[in-house]
This record gives C-alpha cells, sequence and structure tokens, in this order.
C-alpha cells in the first residue's frame, strides 16, 4: 500500500502511527476491521425507519411498487383502447375516457372526484360491455374495467385515509 493511500484513509492517525502499521500487517488488518465494523454501524444506522408520522401510520408504504402497477396498468388500458377502437369505436371511446381519468388521476393525483368518476365510468363501461358482446369475450375484457375500478376505488380510500 502507498503512504498516499494510508493518508488518505486514515487522516485522523498520525506519520508514525501509520508508518508502524503499514509495516505491521496485523495491524493493518485490525484497522481495516475496525473500519469495516464502522461502515456496518452506519449503513444499519441509515436502514432504521424513522417512526411513523401518526398513530395509524404503522406500516410502510412502497409507494415505488405502488405507482409501478399503476403505469402498468394504464399501460394495459391503453393497448384495450386501442383494441376497443378497433372493434367498435363507441367502446373504443368510453375507454379512452376511462384511460385518461386514470391517467389524470395516478400522475398529478387529481383527487377523490376523478376516483369516484373512474369507478362510475369503469362500471357503466363494463355494462356496456356485457350488453354488446358475447358473455365469454365481455367476461375476458371485463378485467380491464374491474381493474380501473380496483384503481379508482383503492385511489378514493387511500384519499379519505389521508384526512
Amino acid at each position: 500500500m502507498s503512504e498516499e493511500y494510508l493518508r488518505e484513509h486514515y487522516k485522523k492517525m498520525d506519520m508514525d502511527e501509520l508508518v508502524v502499521r503499514a509495516r505491521n500487517p496485523q495491524a493493518l488488518a485490525h484497522s481495516r476491521q475496525m473500519a469495516r465494523e464502522e461502515l456496518d454501524r452506519r449503513y444499519a444506522e441509515d436502514a432504521i425507519d424513522p417512526a411513523p408520522s401518526s398513530p395509524n401510520d404503522t406500516e410502510p408504504v412502497n409507494r415505488g411498487e405502488a405507482s409501478r402497477l399503476a403505469v402498468r396498468t394504464l399501460l394495459v388500458m391503453c393497448v384495450m383502447t386501442a383494441y376497443f377502437f378497433y372493434l367498435e369505436p363507441k367502446y373504443g371511446a368510453l375507454m379512452a375516457v376511462s384511460t385518461a381519468l386514470g391517467f389524470a388521476f395516478v400522475f398529478p393525483v387529481a383527487g377523490r372526484i376523478i376516483g369516484i368518476g373512474l369507478v362510475l365510468l369503469s362500471i357503466w363501461i363494463g355494462i356496456e360491455m356485457f350488453r354488446a358482446m358475447p358473455l365469454y369475450i365481455a367476461l375476458v375484457v371485463s378485467l380491464v374495467p374491474l381493474t380501473a375500478f380496483g384503481i379508482g376505488l383503492n385511489m378514493v380510500v387511500e384519499s379519505f385515509k389521508e384526512d
């Protein structure tokens, strides 16, 4: 090891102690072990979660995973919207409105009114799909409005929890 490396990593030690440690492998190994333990201690302190902000907030929320799931769902809704425009433009338009509401609600978190609108619109789209399509197709395709219903309902519930 070079003297420059030792100075950089052991700035608190004086030069004589650095030379002794450089010549004594056991002392150098001991100081490395102490440095590792110090780093482990710091990482452990950083890993401790802060106290909950409210008495009801005891479980940490993984917002990153929730937003990724919402984006994936909205992408599926976009694909389904294109498919509905191909099948029947009227239902494609309904699906486009539902998808637009989903995007408006997930990204800027527009509020519970949009969530309630998304829930009601997804119910209406589901009913219209069951009227217009054969049952086996409608059952498969109704997963999209059901997902929109779930997202909207979850967002409304979460917005009430924040109050």
